[in-house]
């Protein structure tokens, strides 16, 4: 591309939309990129989306901090976008329209970064995988989903976090409050969502506590219906959409994240948000969220709805603890869950994919009717994935017999 600064390489993100944690995600690592150094402030990013975005607020902050973003380009255009970037990122959410675009779009040779988000880690074809110079999991609690046939396992460094997920701003908490504590959940209000274990818990814990839930769930759907008939109805408040989470996650001092833990959105980032400003976490111990999380250390972690319970009582007779707990929540997230280090990972890789050729990619034979059904096997859990991910890490999936 003429033009444009020497040395500067050029990152062509395919992305099925830049809304929600996926372009807050992006949006959040450019503007953070504008503030580096070297090789990551020079990095060039241009987004192509095949889907019409209903919600540009998230496009607005990534083209004020630099970045390009072309919406439904014809073939020859997108032909053109891949030519001229140095390095091509498929940002995986398991969207239909990306397969549909790269399956019926021939495109030239590029070299490849898959970074798997959220939803679509549950249904990444194989073949993908395997066409990929790098993949990248953006959150460490949708490694126990990937499915990765063990016959197509990557070498270890070509799989690895990029963390997608980032804190807020620390706040200031005393180390011991002296008002009564604080309890909540800001996950989706959706019966896929939130556990329906959720309204047990809080209606076996003996003291009574009041929980806010933000959101607004439907007044005729199983939410609302179960919350109206638990024992202490009285004991969740339902209350508007959480449009500041800094101002709504820094009243918290207890994050009651019980989640389905069959469900398809890993809802990482509210966890980590919640525990950067200094909120302890309860969340169930087999659930995807302990691979986030450390028990003793910056949560609670619980494994039946009488254990929660337990937890709860505890927290009451313990603000102290609690406080301790959310400290040590606050520190962690800012140590692992920063922009910093995920600039610095793909950079890294950037560099090293850089120097290999581009290579021509069979998309239409690598997203088959057969793996887009998601008819394949899942691994075990990534090893290693409860610790946190510094820019130095990839943590290699591992498949076991």
């Amino acid at each position: 591309m003429p033009g444009h600064p020497a040395g500067s390489a050029r990152i062509l993100h395919i992305a099925p939309h830049l809304e929600g944690t996926l372009g807050k995600a992006h949006a959040t690592l450019l503007e953070a990129a504008r503030t580096s150094r070297g090789a990551i402030r020079r990095t060039l990013h241009a987004y192509v989306l095949p889907e019409t975005p209903a919600d540009t607020s998230q496009i607005d902050r990534i083209t004020s901090a630099g970045g390009r973003v072309v919406v439904q380009p014809d073939a020859r255009k997108m032909a053109d976008l891949v030519g001229a970037a140095d390095i091509v990122q498929l940002e995986w959410t398991g969207a239909s329209s990306l397969p549909s675009l790269l399956t019926h779009t021939p495109l030239p040779a590029m070299r490849l970064v898959l970074w798997v988000h959220g939803t679509g880690a549950g249904l990444v074809p194989p073949g993908l995988l395997a066409l990929a110079d790098r993949t990248f999991l953006a959150h460490a609690s949708t490694g126990k989903a990937v499915p990765l046939a063990p016959a197509l396992e990557p070498p270890p460094e070509a799989l690895g976090f990029a963390n997608a997920c980032f804190g807020l701003a620390p706040v200031d908490r005393p180390a011991c409050p002296t008002r009564p504590l604080t309890y909540g959940c800001c996950a989706p209000l959706d019966a896929a969502t939130l556990d329906p274990r959720f309204f047990d818990v809080i209606d076996a814990a003996s003291t009574g506590i009041r929980v806010s839930l933000w959101g607004t769930p439907d007044k005729t759907g199983p939410i609302a219906a179960r919350a109206a008939a638990m024992r202490h109805p009285e004991r969740i408040v339902f209350e508007r959409e959480a449009f500041d989470p800094q101002t709504v996650l820094s009243k918290l001092d207890v994050l009651i994240h019980l989640l389905d833990p069959t469900r398809a959105d890993p809802c990482e980032a509210t966890l980590v948000e919640a525990m950067s400003v200094g909120a302890t976490p309860l969340v169930w111990r087999h659930g995807p969220e302990a691979s986030v999380v450390r028990e003793g250390r910056n949560a609670l972690l619980a494994e039946t709805v009488e254990d929660a319970a337990a937890l709860l009582d505890w927290t009451r007779s313990n603000p102290r603890r609690v406080a301790k707990l959310g400290a040590k929540a606050m520190y962690d997230m800012a140590q692992s869950h920063i922009p910093a280090n995920t600039l610095r990972t793909f950079a890294r890789a950037y560099t090293a994919i850089g120097l290999m050729p581009p290579r021509r990619h069979d998309f239409q034979a690598a997203l088959t009717a057969r793996d887009w059904a998601g008819l394949m096997p899942a691994i075990p859990a990534v090893h290693g994935a409860h610790m946190p991910f510094s820019a130095a890490q990839t943590v290699p999936l591992l498949a076991e017999a």
